[in-house]
């Protein structure tokens, strides 16, 4: 058995050498193990890649919000299943996190995990969220 990566990320900060933009650029992208040889053209201005239909299959979305930028990798659910499908694999994906609400006293953080997997066929296997929450000593 052997796993690789689904996806791949870009970032670069404006506050380097070359300031030739007034911000900084990120960017998360489906691997190349899945973009690659799969007919899919990206949108010459856009962050958006179409199928041989014309049918809108992947997108790289941000969104501002109060507490910050979000970004966000959308992928057609038929489209993957088909792409994982031909490449005889299946997705897996963990979720590790921390929290440290500032309104609460005493002060607790909690640290997560949670793991996820998409199979061939289309099946979802969720295992339970993994909790632990400390108290802070100021």
């Amino acid at each position: 058995m052997s796993a690789w990566p689904a996806t791949q990320d870009y970032d670069w900060s404006h506050s380097g050498y070359d300031c030739s933009i007034d911000g900084s650029v990120s960017v998360t992208l489906l691997s190349q193990r899945l973009m690659g040889s799969c007919g899919l053209r990206q949108h010459p201005g856009r962050p958006y890649w179409y199928d041989t239909n014309n049918t809108l299959q992947i997108q790289h979305r941000t969104h501002n919000r109060p507490t910050g930028r979000v970004r966000s990798l959308l992928v057609a659910q038929d489209w993957l299943l088909a792409r994982l499908s031909a490449l005889g694999t299946g997705l897996v994906q963990g979720l590790l996190g921390e929290r440290q609400p500032v309104t609460t006293e005493p002060r607790t953080w909690q640290e997560f995990s949670q793991v996820a997997g998409l199979r061939i066929d289309g099946r979802t296997t969720i295992k339970p969220r993994i909790s632990t929450i400390r108290n802070n000593h100021h």
